[in-house]
């Protein structure tokens, strides 16, 4: 859990750090001593090996907060990692049991805290909707394999690799 269900975000001294880890071919203590710049780390794990991520405990918020800032995006072992705050308590034993995650459906935009985005009840009608999905699915020239999933792209691309939206937009038109 990173961000409560009002939408704001939770600081801990734990960090989650994705993209990272022996299973993209990172060793853990690559990973502790980057994150050691910014503070001392009094606990750091893997807790599933076949997933690409970490998670590290700072001994004191400030210092997480510092790392945050400063690696998120940013590469260590030359993979660009995503780091976010975490409560580890609950994420990790999810990882350890192999609990299935709970798909969470928003209703209310405000409650994804995402700046800028707005959620309009009914703007697409039923017919527009089956439209939209047969237009998609006709393009499947512009389907985009990734490791696991497939995905298209209008207005503006996700980088994968940044876990960011690439600021520049794309020439394909929305069907």
């Amino acid at each position: 859990r990173t961000k409560p269900t009002d939408g704001t975000p939770v600081l801990t001294k734990h960090l989650y750090v994705a993209n990272t880890g022996p299973k993209v071919g990172v060793p853990l203590e690559l990973v502790r001593e980057t994150l050691e710049k910014f503070g001392k780390i009094v606990r750091i794990e893997c807790p599933d090996i076949d997933r690409p991520f970490v998670f590290a405990t700072f001994e004191d918020l400030s210092a997480a907060i510092l790392a945050k800032e400063a690696l998120d995006a940013k590469s260590i072992g030359g993979r660009n990692v995503a780091v976010q705050h975490a409560d580890v308590s609950k994420t990790h034993e999810s990882c350890i049991n192999k609990e299935p995650q709970k798909l969470v459906i928003f209703t209310d935009y405000k409650a994804m805290g995402v700046q800028g985005l707005q959620l309009i009840h009914g703007f697409v009608s039923e017919s527009e909707e089956l439209a939209l999905v047969e237009g998609i699915n006709d393009n499947s020239a512009l389907w985009a394999g990734l490791a696991k999933r497939r995905v298209q792209h209008y207005g503006y691309a996700f980088s994968y690799a940044l876990r960011t939206v690439d600021r520049t937009p794309l020439e394909t038109p929305v069907p």
